[in-house]
Parts: C-alpha cells; sequence; structure tokens
C-alpha cells in the first residue's frame, strides 16, 4: 500500500516502465508478490495497448480507501504512458471522502507537467458506512466527509477545476460527471455553459447507472450532452448488492425514482391520447 503515489515517485516510474515492458523490481516486495506484480502489469499493458489502437476510453474503477492508493498510482502510470497522445484512461476520484479535491488537484497538475492527457470519472462514492466503521474499529479519523452538503461542495469543486483543465486544453483532458443527483447535474450544466464548453468534442461525458435517473440522462441527450448509461452484469447475488450501494451513494435517488414515475405516467397517459397505445392500457401503479 502506497500512502501517495506524489512520496512514492520511484515507485511510479518503475511501473511505467513495466507496462513499456520492463520488468518492475520494487524494493520491500517479496518474490512471489514481484511475480504477480508483472503478471498483473503485463494484462494491463496489452489492454491499453487494445485501447490506443482502438481509440476506447477505459475507466478505472475506485475502491475501499485501503485499496485505493494502489489503484491511483497504477492508473497514473497508465495516464503518463497511454495518454501521450490524447487521453484514453481515466481515475475515478469518490468524491465523498474529504482528501478528494485535492488528490484531483495534485493529480492532474502532475499529469500535465508530465506532458500526458488527465482524465477523470467523478462519483460520490459507494462504501460510506463500511469506511466510517473501519476508521471507528481501527481508531483513525473518518474519511468521509461529515455530511451530504460537504459532498456536494467536494464534488462540484473537482468538477469545477476539471471543466477549467478542458478550458484551457480540451485536446488533453476530459471528465465524466457520474451523477443521479439533479442538483448535480443542473450545477454541472450550468458550469459549462458559463465556461462556453463544447458539448461534442469528447471531453465532458455525463454517466448514470441504468433503470437510474434515466429522466436525467434522457434531458442531457435531448439538450446535446453526451451520456452514457452503465449497465451492470453477473451473478445475481454480486449484481443485486452492486446496484444496491449505486442507490445509495446519493440519498435524492428515492425522490427521483418518484419523479421518473411520475415521468413515465404522463408519457404513456400521452402515448393512450395520440393513439400509440390501446385505450384499454391498466395503469400500473
Amino acid at each position: 500500500m502506497f500512502p501517495d503515489p506524489h512520496n512514492n515517485l520511484d515507485v511510479l516510474e518503475a511501473l511505467v516502465k513495466g507496462l513499456k515492458g520492463e520488468k518492475v523490481h520494487i524494493h520491500g516486495l517479496g518474490e512471489d508478490n514481484i511475480i504477480s506484480l508483472n503478471k498483473a502489469i503485463g494484462r494491463l499493458k496489452s489492454i491499453g495497448e487494445l485501447s490506443e489502437e482502438l481509440e476506447v476510453r477505459l475507466l478505472i474503477d475506485a475502491e475501499y480507501t485501503y485499496l485505493n492508493p494502489a489503484l491511483r498510482i497504477l492508473s497514473l502510470a497508465m495516464m503518463l504512458q497511454f495518454n501521450r497522445t490524447k487521453p484514453l484512461v481515466a481515475y475515478t476520484y469518490q468524491n465523498y471522502l474529504k482528501q478528494t479535491h485535492d488528490q484531483v488537484v495534485k493529480d492532474c497538475l502532475f499529469i500535465r507537467s508530465k506532458g500526458a492527457g488527465f482524465a477523470t470519472k467523478l462519483v460520490r462514492g459507494a462504501y460510506m458506512h463500511k469506511e466510517r466503521q473501519m476508521a471507528k474499529d481501527s481508531g483513525y479519523d473518518d474519511p468521509v466527509n461529515p455530511t451530504f452538503e460537504a459532498t456536494s461542495d467536494t464534488y462540484n469543486q473537482s468538477m469545477e477545476h476539471l471543466l477549467d483543465a478542458i478550458q484551457r486544453e480540451p485536446d488533453k483532458c476530459y471528465v465524466v460527471i457520474a451523477s443521479h443527483n439533479e442538483d448535480t447535474v443542473k450545477h454541472a450544466v450550468h458550469e459549462i455553459d458559463k465556461r462556453s464548453l463544447s458539448t461534442n468534442n469528447g471531453t465532458i461525458f455525463f454517466g448514470q447507472s441504468y433503470g437510474m435517473s434515466d429522466y436525467l440522462s434522457s434531458s442531457l441527450g435531448h439538450a446535446g450532452f453526451a451520456v452514457y448509461k452503465s449497465t451492470p452484469y453477473g451473478p445475481v447475488d454480486e449484481t443485486i448488492p452492486y446496484l444496491h450501494r449505486r442507490a445509495l451513494e446519493n440519498s435524492s435517488v428515492l425522490g427521483g425514482t418518484q419523479k421518473e414515475r411520475q415521468l413515465l405516467w404522463k408519457t404513456l397517459v400521452s402515448r393512450v391520447t395520440f393513439g400509440l397505445l390501446p385505450r384499454n392500457s391498466q395503469r400500473v401503479q
């Protein structure tokens, strides 16, 4: 576990060399771990090279705080290696964590100082309760923002910093604004309009999970924004907990669900009125 990639630049440099095909040696790791690490870097190298060939973006997810330092340093290494021509690799920043905005600023400055493109996916975060319990059990400071409003402030600060970076260098940055929160989306649209940023050049995306906040996705799409819908798949015992965490990320999802029901009913009524559905269709409660 590396506390801060910027305090382990020798490790970061070794990982970049590994992505170029060299064998990685990191002081303090046993031989078995070195073998496993080199196998993992080999797989990341293959994925990154295919991403370059196909020009497909790679979005690396975040996890619990005890895993994030390793994920972050690997992601930064991949940015340095594969974002030279255009930003393809993006790391996910969880804005329910107190330190996220500072990390975004530091990482963006560092990657751009090395001549590579910087890309991010911004989320609120999905492990709040477990993170707080782990902090309590282990006796360290709670890493999670104390309130929903504080998380929104962190999210907005991170987003605005990235929009400023895109305004300066639209060919070297992109951001995925992944949120089910209507206020966050409205704020993002306002900040994009304020900066007169283009919505069709592949630098700004919105994202929501399939089946969640679809009314936001539809409105954004009609307004000309690029939107992706995340569709989870896999065994039920893994997929349902994933969807449950997505719902818990944002307390406004429940309110949004009510709005979606109202909009769906309005759409059904209009389709019956215009003959698109049979008039004896029964209302689904």
